[in-house]
This record gives structure tokens, C-alpha cells and sequence, in this order.
């Protein structure tokens, strides 16, 4: 596919979700994140659920969801972070998070614990999987394109805390973040 987010706040795909989607939300993608230009700098990337159509946050560590001075209207995001941002109390800048209605994550992992390198340009696979019925969230990350047995994260979410009947899903990127397929 190769479609690439050059922008801040750039959504690279989106898409309606139905009028229940606690029961299971699984997307499957491919993406790189590529610094075609050194003196620019992204934050990352998200997988976001959100009631918003659009997003009109703030590059860098705001990955576009959120600005400086306002709150968002609620979202939940799968963030591949690529900046250690202080103020949103990131490990580092290799890891993914969830995050609940607020920059600063909720669950975290670090990629360097897994050899993954979100800066690399190399190819990374994510499954984002929620099972309504057990509140199961997991989030797995590899190299390969088989899905390793053990997720990266894995815990309990009410997902309808945080979602409301007429959700939008999206990636949003910062920067020269590139979409391989989805």
C-alpha cells in the first residue's frame, strides 16, 4: 500500500465503527516509521478510537490527538511512541502505551525489552484485539508477520468507559510516518 503521513495530525486511514464495537475490535496493520528528513521530528504513531471525526492536536508527543492548552473530547489510543517525553511520563522513546482520555498512558511496554526498534524503518506488525465478552485487551508487536502467542500487553478494560455508540476509528501519525497495509 505505502501510503505516508507527511503532516502533523495526518490520519492515514480511517473508518466508521459499527454501532457496538465493545463486542471486538481487532485491526490488523503494517507500518514503518521513516525519518526522510533528519531536521524533522515526529512523536509516532496511534491506532485511536474516538467520537471525534478528526483530531486537531499538536505534533510531537501530542501525536496529534491533543493540543497544549485543551483537553480532548475522549479517546482511546494505541500509541507506537517514538519520543521520551518527560511531561507525559514516557519510559523512553521506543514503546507502545494505551491511553485513556489522557497523553499520559494507562499501560506501557517497552520495545527495547523485545529487540523491536520503532525507528528502525524496518517493517512492524500490530494486533490491537479487545474481547468484549471477557474485557481482554491485547496489544501484540513483531517483526514477522505471525503473531506471536504471548501479547506485549495484555489486562482488563471496560471498553465502554471510554466509548460511546457512533465511534470513529483511526491511525494518525506525525511526520513522515509511512503505512505498509492494513
Amino acid at each position: 500500500m505505502g501510503l505516508i503521513a507527511q503532516l502533523v495530525n495526518n490520519i492515514i486511514f480511517k473508518a466508521d465503527l459499527p454501532d457496538t464495537p465493545r463486542t471486538a475490535v481487532g485491526p490488523f496493520f503494517t507500518f514503518s516509521v521513516t525519518n526522510l528528513n533528519p531536521s524533522l521530528i515526529g512523536g509516532g504513531l496511534a491506532f485511536v478510537i474516538s467520537p471525534d471525526e478528526y483530531t486537531v492536536g499538536d505534533a510531537g508527543g501530542f501525536l496529534g490527538l491533543v493540543n497544549a492548552t485543551g483537553s480532548p473530547s475522549g479517546f482511546l489510543a494505541v500509541e507506537f511512541d517514538t519520543l521520551m517525553d518527560v511531561e507525559f511520563k514516557d519510559i523512553n522513546g521506543n514503546h507502545v502505551g494505551l491511553d485513556l482520555n489522557s497523553m499520559v498512558w494507562t499501560q506501557v511496554a517497552d520495545l527495547d525489552a523485545t529487540d523491536i526498534d520503532l525507528k528502525s524503518g524496518d517493517a512492524v506488525n500490530a494486533w490491537i484485539e479487545y474481547d468484549g465478552s471477557s474485557g481482554v485487551f491485547n496489544k501484540t508487536v513483531s517483526y514477522s508477520n505471525l503473531k506471536p502467542k504471548e501479547p506485549l500487553l495484555s489486562f482488563n478494560l471496560d471498553l465502554d468507559q471510554y466509548v460511546n455508540d457512533l465511534m470513529h476509528a483511526y491511525i494518525i501519525g506525525c511526520v513522515f510516518h509511512r503505512l505498509l497495509e492494513r
